[in-house]
């Protein structure tokens, strides 16, 4: 119920104090960790551990509300993005260790994370069957669901096939009666404590707060902790969405912050664990199609019929099905893809990823934080190669100057080093820019320009050519980075040429017969893509590999690349890749869109429907 409890309230109450219009509110994998962790510090033996959490809880719902009322939100985004995605990761590995046991049937004996990875051979082998078999399948489902082409399949998310699967698999073994069950010759226990344990009474048994160690050091920094990882996961879930809302509203993360703030204090208030953006449903929400804030009231109502209506069906859902949806999102958090993705914004990001990773697995989660920002700076300083000193001196008062070159032109000169400790000077001298001007942000003789700024100036950039103004960041070409990526860090050295794949020396070949031009680095920039309707609600990382030319005799110039793009984002991120063409028409044509003709289309020609023959190209028809 801890969980029911914030799903239903982020639905029914979040709804109405927030400004965020597509995002579905309830409680956060992430603090899974940190609750895990809070019963064991503040348990005393008896069981009362989540009590007392509890009161924590409501400690970093008013941490939250005085934040956001304070308008302290803003310096989320001036956290290094390698050690937030640092911090996900560890999650992430923290969440497969603790889940891997109840997908086995089994239970842990470890303390720590580090102790659970070393026990899960010994799990492996007093693993129970079915549960094993229930894993399997649901894992199998999370798997396939995103890679099927069957819509109806598809529409559902794979959490709800995972519980159909897993409620089929429960009535077939009779998991509900404790037996023996005989599966390919060995005899497997099995019973209802592979299930869900609900209250007969939904309300009965509900724990209440219990501040009896709210004078602990150890309460204030479970209290911190879930305020910490709540307000960076929410925040960052809030602006992922802003991402992959095709009308592209903006949130007041300031509002939202509040809102989780009070949203927090009543769920704990009735025995339920924080409220934050839940990044996985709200990708879902977006992708079929949600446009207001009703879509999240909707969402409550229905979990709460669920709750009341079906709480005997939800009393049938085996663990292992649970695990396993956990499993698969912490995965999600630190695949080989994230890993990737850190490499491809520069070896530094990947660096500060693994160092806060690791330090958050050695140390726990807020001195791993704190290591991961020591990390950072550190490595700007050794990039740098000047005295701490005199590094820390140009941290302090970076040379930033906002000038007036006539009535409708600004230039802002950066000098010295910009990153994310010094950003928020930065961003309060971007705000005092009138709107509807040319701006050149110009960062030629600034020494050191880190990740945090440029995704930061990026975005800026981006919503003020949106509102009708043109701005334009220069000098960044003379510094060296170690990848293509725009937000890469940046420090004054010289580049060196990208090497080839063998596939990319076939293209380059192929361009070069053909009279033809190929560039291979990714482009980061695809605004171009984002007006064609199937990307407005799948947000495309990058394009590569392209090759561009001109048919013979025509004005029409065409450009052939491999997209890289995604449905949903973070733990609800599917990725996709396709190679497209774009034609660039010297004249206007009417907007269509083609596609295979299916079953459906072929019963509509009956019904009256048109079909549009191409006489020329009878087979293309």
């Amino acid at each position: 119920m801890a969980g029911m409890i914030p799903a239903a309230l982020g639905g029914l109450l979040t709804t109405f104090l927030r400004s965020s219009s597509v995002a579905i509110n309830g409680p956060s994998n992430g603090l899974i960790v940190v609750t895990l962790t809070g019963v064991t510090t503040l348990g005393d033996g008896g069981g009362s551990g989540f009590s007392y959490v509890l009161a924590a809880y409501i400690m970093a719902g008013v941490m939250q509300l005085i934040a956001g009322a304070f308008k302290l939100g803003r310096y989320g985004d001036y956290m290094p993005s390698a050690v937030i995605s640092g911090m996900l990761a560890a999650i992430g590995v923290i969440i497969m260790v603790s889940q891997v046991y109840p997908a086995l049937g089994t239970t842990a004996h470890s303390h720590s994370t580090l102790e659970g990875i070393l026990e899960i051979p010994e799990g492996i082998l007093h693993a129970n069957g079915i549960a094993v078999l229930i894993t399997v399948i649901s894992l199998l489902v999370m798997i396939l669901h995103p890679r099927t082409r069957w819509r109806a399949f598809h529409f559902i998310p794979a959490p709800m096939w995972v519980m159909v699967v897993g409620l089929g698999l429960v009535y077939a073994f009779n998991i509900a009666d404790k037996h023996t069950e005989e599966l390919m010759g060995f005899s497997i226990n099995v019973g209802p404590e592979f299930l869900i344990d609900l209250p007969a009474k939904v309300w009965e048994g509900l724990p209440s707060p219990n501040f009896g160690k709210i004078d602990t050091v150890q309460f204030w920094v479970v209290a911190f902790s879930v305020f910490l990882v709540a307000s960076l996961e929410g925040l960052l879930s809030t602006k992922a969405v802003d991402k992959l809302d095709p009308q592209q509203r903006r949130t007041n993360l300031n509002r939202d912050l509040s809102a989780m703030g009070i949203s927090t204090i009543l769920s704990a208030l009735i025995g339920g664990m924080p409220i934050i953006t839940v990044i996985l449903r709200s990708s879902i929400n977006v992708s079929h199609g949600a446009k207001t804030r009703w879509s999240n009231w909707y969402h409550g109502v229905f979990l709460l019929v669920m709750v009341f209506g079906l709480g005997a069906l939800i009393q049938r859902i085996p663990l292992a099905a649970l695990a396993t949806i956990l499993v698969f999102s912490g995965f999600k958090l630190t695949s080989p893809k994230v890993f990737r993705d850190n490499l491809r914004k520069g070896w530094e990001q990947l660096a500060l990823f693994i160092a806060t990773l690791l330090a958050i697995l050695l140390t726990g989660l807020l001195p791993g934080i704190a290591i991961g920002v020591l990390v950072t700076i550190l490595l700007h300083w050794a990039k740098t190669g000047i005295p701490f000193k005199t590094f820390w001196r140009y941290i302090q008062d970076p040379h930033i100057r906002f000038l007036n070159e006539d009535e409708n032109n600004l230039v802002v000169r950066v000098k010295g080093m910009v990153n994310f400790v010094n950003l928020s000077r930065m961003v309060k001298g971007m705000k005092t820019l009138p709107q509807q001007k040319h701006v050149v942000v110009d960062f030629s003789h600034a020494r050191l320009i880190d990740y945090t700024t440029l995704e930061y100036m990026h975005e800026y950039a981006e919503a003020y050519n949106r509102n009708g103004g043109e701005f334009d960041l220069t000098g960044l070409a003379i510094h060296r980075t170690s990848s293509a990526h725009p937000y890469a860090l940046h420090v004054l050295e010289t580049k060196r040429p990208p090497r080839l794949s063998r596939r990319q020396q076939r293209l380059k070949q192929m361009a070069a017969e053909n009279y033809c031009t190929f560039e291979p680095s990714i482009v980061w920039d695809t605004s171009t893509l984002r007006s064609f309707d199937f990307f407005a609600r799948r947000p495309i990382e990058y394009k590569r590999n392209m090759i561009f030319g001109q048919y013979k005799d025509t004005r029409v110039h065409w450009e052939v690349a491999d997209i890289t793009f995604d449905e949903g984002a973070l733990t609800g991120q599917e990725v996709y890749y396709t190679t497209i063409q774009v034609l660039n028409l010297p004249f206007e044509i009417p907007e269509f869109v083609m596609v295979k003709e299916g079953f459906l289309d072929k019963l509509l020609q009956f019904a009256g429907a048109d079909d549009i023959d191409f006489e020329r190209f009878r087979e293309f028809s």
